[in-house]
């Protein structure tokens, strides 16, 4: 029988290489599961946090109509339920979307415009003047919820903006906030431009001395985006014509003359006679008298639920002053559509 005797002194061995290879694995390890962490999760901390939600917000402005609620119904223009005729309804506003309802991919001036500040071509919000009920309202509406935020609008082609003053603003508004991520959405906006009428082409009511005009429903972003109805005619001279009155309604009688209808009174809108300010009655002596008139929103307010309705008109009265034909002259067909790019960012921190 053989027997086999180990020695008393012998050990286990491990070769340096082989420490030094394991050692070699594991840091490469550590390090492709850093590198796979940082691609997948670009932020870190609050960042990851706020990165899709600034995502989601900015989404939601570009991509949808927005959507208000309440017992009296619903519908996707919210722009008429946030602050109509001096009735502010925030709670009513369930989203808050910018999107034009009639085309892809093209925000709605009239939206814009009702819940941003135009700084003169390029749009931001909040400002200094919204209210904390306003601003509330607007973070839940936009899914911003208790963060803060900043949002311009700005046009891709920036000879059409004081870009100087966007850049400061959006500095002071920013600044140094520590975790601050910022999304960008691009898009387009068609704006209405309103050019002036032909006193001769008018159209009005059937003994074709009220002249009259109209706008219609998909044209009213018009009047939110500006404010109000601005326009000018001319060529509407003849033996002692003058304007005496404007009146303002969203119905017609089958004379083409409104019903009811709301009689501006002079501090209610401002009339102009050759780029001087004035006040009703107007004279208007020579064809080359050009009169401008600027009804500003305020007054269109005194319409009960004018947003709602089909055509918003304005019909001039006066002695001697004509139209050509019965019916009404519509501004959308005397009128021209710009069409820009827009630029959308969203701060969130």
């Amino acid at each position: 029988m053989r027997s086999f005797y180990l020695l008393r002194d012998e050990k286990a061995n491990i070769s340096m290489d082989f420490l030094t290879a394991v050692a070699v694995i594991i840091i490469a390890f550590i390090f492709a599961v850093s590198v796979l962490s940082s691609i997948i999760t670009p932020y870190s901390g609050y960042s990851k946090e706020l990165y899709p939600t600034a995502d989601r917000a900015v989404t939601l402005l570009v991509e949808d109509e927005g959507y208000w609620e309440c017992d009296g119904g619903e519908g996707t223009d919210w722009e008429f339920k946030w602050n109509y005729s001096g009735n502010y309804n925030y709670s009513n506003v369930t989203k808050i979307g910018l999107l034009d309802s009639n085309e892809k991919n093209t925000l709605d001036p009239g939206k814009i415009n009702t819940i941003m500040e135009n700084q003169g071509s390029w749009w931001e919000y909040p400002v200094s003047s919204s209210s904390g009920p306003e601003l509330d309202n607007a973070s839940r509406a936009m899914g911003l919820g208790r963060y803060n935020f900043y949002i311009q609008i700005r046009p891709l082609n920036e000879s059409k903006y004081n870009v100087s003053a966007a850049n400061q603003r959006a500095t002071e508004m920013v600044g140094d906030k520590g975790d601050v991520v910022s999304v960008v959405r691009y898009s387009r906006m068609n704006q209405l431009e309103l050019v002036g009428f032909d006193g001769a082409t008018i159209s009005g009511n059937q003994d074709l001395s009220k002249p009259l005009f109209g706008l219609d429903n998909n044209n009213f972003s018009y009047i939110l985006s500006n404010g109000g109805s601005e326009f000018t005619v001319a060529n509407i001279s003849g033996p002692s014509t003058e304007i005496s009155n404007i009146l303002i309604g969203i119905e017609l009688n089958s004379e083409y003359e409104i019903t009811p209808s709301y009689d501006l009174q002079n501090d209610e809108f401002e009339i102009y006679k050759n780029g001087n300010l004035t006040t009703l009655p107007v004279s208007v002596s020579a064809v080359s008298d050009i009169i401008k008139i600027n009804i500003p929103i305020d007054s269109i307010n005194k319409i009960e639920n004018w947003g709602y309705a089909d055509f918003f008109y304005i019909q001039l009265n006066g002695d001697d002053l004509m139209a050509i034909e019965p019916g009404i002259t519509f501004f959308s067909s005397n009128s021209k559509i710009e069409e820009f790019s827009l630029k959308t960012t969203i701060w969130v921190w």
